[in-house]
């Protein structure tokens, strides 16, 4: 069982060949492969990460050893949405450039933010990615998380159907079961709590308000402050720190988080046990083969 790796960017040094030369530059990367898209690299002029990106051909090229980008490793980019310019109507010479699309540079830029802050964690911190979801907001309601250990190869994963409910009540479960993964997990262990750095990450502001900015509650009173009584009791064994990160910018585990609260939606509309299962780790359906143990959820709402 391989540990899990996050997605991490990364612009290494290379040579432009350009109209003034040879020009030392900064080539994109994505776990170590470079980033080609419709044969093209991205790269930019300095290592400041605000500085103006470029999207010249791969052939003009080249890494900092002089090794073509072709003989390297590559991952494919998301090209952008290519705009017919039509400066040349009435001339015959009608041409489609690509026009940069706004939504996508702040995606990528998203995305890069989000890989960053992951990467900041360093190897010895304990990851729990954090997600609600609800249909209707009251509907059917779930919440996911999905907690990575240092030093082991396993995920662990746990979802809840939580019967009618809001958006808000998935996304501040979601941290409930982070912790009940973490409880679970040092009741096993010889050496008895983590002394490991936690790092809770949501995409719920309301999480983040509750949690961080102290927010006061006026709904979800009970909820609220049992997920601060367990915040609360953690810290006397852990530095914990939360963390607002935007939906969907590429973190596999946060995607996970996700799939799992919408399983918790879908079992709040279909016929499921009041009783919490536990299922042995099994392959991760991800493509990674990596094992997973699985918690399964309740529909009782006395399971809170």
């Amino acid at each position: 069982m391989a540990e899990v790796k996050q997605p991490v960017e990364k612009f290494v040094e290379g040579e432009f060949k350009g109209i003034k030369g040879h020009q030392k530059v900064f080539i994109r990367t994505l776990d170590g492969a470079i980033v080609v898209t419709e044969g093209k690299i991205t790269m930019r002029y300095t290592k400041d990460p605000t500085a103006k990106l470029y999207t010249p051909a791969a052939s003009k090229v080249t890494m900092a050893d002089g090794k073509s980008i072709d003989k390297c490793k590559q991952v494919a980019g998301v090209p952008e949405k290519v705009k017919p310019n039509y400066s040349g109507m009435g001339t015959g010479k009608v041409s489609a450039k690509p026009t940069p699309n706004p939504s996508n540079v702040k995606v990528a830029k998203d995305c890069t933010t989000a890989a960053e802050l992951v990467a900041s964690f360093g190897t010895n911190a304990i990851i729990c990615y954090t997600d609600g979801a609800c249909e209707g907001n009251p509907g059917p309601c779930g919440a996911g998380a999905v907690v990575c250990l240092p030093g082991v190869k396993t995920r662990l994963e746990e979802w809840q159907a939580l019967g009618q409910g809001t958006n808000n009540i998935g996304e501040l479960t979601a941290v409930v079961l982070a912790f009940d993964i973490l409880d679970k997990m040092e009741a096993k262990r010889e050496k008895g709590k983590f002394k490991n750095d936690i790092h809770i990450m949501t995409d719920s502001t309301y999480t983040e308000g509750m949690l961080v900015k102290n927010w006061k509650a006026k709904k979800n009173i009970e909820l609220v402050a049992k997920l601060k009584a367990k915040l609360a009791d953690r810290r006397k064994t852990n530095k914990v720190s939360l963390h607002w990160v935007k939906a969907h910018v590429g973190i596999p585990d946060n995607e996970r988080a996700d799939q799992l609260a919408k399983q918790g939606v879908a079992a709040c509309k279909g016929v499921m046990s009041r009783k919490r299962k536990t299922a042995p780790a099994v392959a991760a359906d991800d493509g990674t083969n990596e094992p997973v143990l699985k918690f399964r959820g309740s529909t009782d709402a006395s399971a809170l």
